[in-house]
This record gives C-alpha cells, sequence and structure tokens, in this order.
C-alpha cells in the first residue's frame, strides 16, 4: 500500500534490526527497499534510511543488486552531509567503501573526489569524517594516490565531471584534489591540519583513522 513520507521513514528505520533478522524470507522485502534506495524526492534522506536494510540484504542474504554503489554515489552530497539521519549514512558508507576490498580504482576515486567536493561546503563534523575516510581510503587504493601527487610540472585537464552521477563514468582518475588545499585554510584548526597531513610520508605510517562504525 502507499506510504505517507513519515511512515516510510519509519518503516525503513524499523525494519532492519526489528524484522529482517526474524522471517523466513527476508528478501521479500528486496523491492521494498531498492525503491526506496532510488528514491530522489525527499531530498536523499529515504534514499539514506533505505542503505541500512539494503546493505544488510545484500552483505548477508545475497540480493544481487547491481546498481547498488550507482545509487550511493548518488546520494553522497552536500545536502546529506547536513542532514539528520548523516551520522547513520556515515557508518554505511564506511562499511560500503572500506570494507570492500573488490572496487575498482576508478570508483574509489570518484567517491573520494566527490566526498572532497561535498566537504567544502559541509560543517567541521562532517569534514573531519570525510578526511578521516579519504585518508583511509587513499592508503587502501594505492592507485588513487596521484589524486593527491601530481607532479607540478606536469599540466593536465581535470577530467572530473562533478554532475555525473556514475562513479564508473566520473572521470576521477583524471584530476585531483585541489579541494584539499582549501580545506586545509580552514578556520577550524583540525580540519586544516588534518587535510595538511593527508598524503604526506609520515601519514603513511600512522594506523589508519578509527572512522564510525
Amino acid at each position: 500500500l502507499p506510504l505517507s513520507t513519515p511512515s516510510l521513514k519509519r518503516a525503513l528505520h524499523f525494519l532492519p534490526s526489528h524484522v529482517l533478522g526474524y522471517v523466513n524470507h527476508p528478501l521479500r522485502f528486496s523491492d521494498f527497499f531498492m525503491q526506496a534506495y532510488s528514491d530522489n524526492t525527499t531530498g536523499g534522506v529515504v534514499g539514506v534510511l533505505a542503505l541500512e536494510g539494503l546493505f544488510l540484504l545484500i552483505t548477508e542474504y545475497e540480493l544481487e543488486y547491481p546498481n547498488f554503489y550507482k545509487q550511493l554515489y548518488r546520494l553522497v552530497s552536500a545536502r546529506v552531509m547536513h542532514m539528520k539521519y548523516r551520522t547513520r549514512f556515515f557508518e554505511l558508507l564506511n562499511k560500503c567503501l572500506a570494507r570492500n576490498e573488490m572496487l575498482p580504482a576508478h570508483v574509489v576515486a570518484a567517491f573520494i573526489k566527490r566526498l572532497c567536493r561535498c566537504a567544502i561546503s559541509s560543517p567541521p563534523p562532517a569534514i573531519l569524517f570525510v578526511l578521516a575516510l579519504v585518508s583511509n581510503l587513499l592508503r587502501k587504493h594505492p592507485e588513487c594516490v596521484c589524486l593527491v601527487h601530481r607532479d607540478p610540472s606536469t599540466k593536465i585537464e581535470d577530467g572530473f565531471d562533478a554532475d555525473e552521477d556514475d562513479p564508473v563514468k566520473a572521470g576521477a582518475l583524471q584530476s585531483s584534489l585541489w579541494e584539499l588545499n582549501l580545506l586545509e585554510r580552514h578556520y577550524y584548526p583540525p580540519v586544516a591540519t588534518l587535510a595538511t597531513s593527508i598524503g604526506r610520508p609520515e601519514e603513511a605510517k600512522a594506523p589508519s583513522y578509527n572512522v564510525i562504525g
């Protein structure tokens, strides 16, 4: 039956922890979560709330959903950095990106680039999460280090398409993280310090950041 937006939000919040683990056929909820996950009519809030249940169905119950990371990429926006449910989104984003060993470098690079772009206009707590996650991803995927260590004598045309919603087509590996230079001048000292440390030789020797989740 059609659900009002408030009822849909409550259902998406309730189902993963109170229902999916107790029913005989959790995959019967797949269509419900996939429809909600692809919804963009409420500023991305419904998609963020659907992420938890969909991620659970994929990792625990072997749901096949090829468009998962494309939809996840679409959810990464400046808007979500100010959202009420951003902590939950950050937890799941960390699980989806940092714990998946099979993601190709160009997809990881697209997420890194879009996260840094969003961080420019985000509140300090969100920026600190983004920078910590970016640091961990760069160390886990050395193919993406070129985003930080471009030869300054070599001029390249920025190939990143900020309006592209498919990470495969975003062209992030043909870009650089110039956003870090802006964040190094941030008014909040912890943000400036963390932005400055990314890509430095001493960072590679330090343990990974304990990101949420």
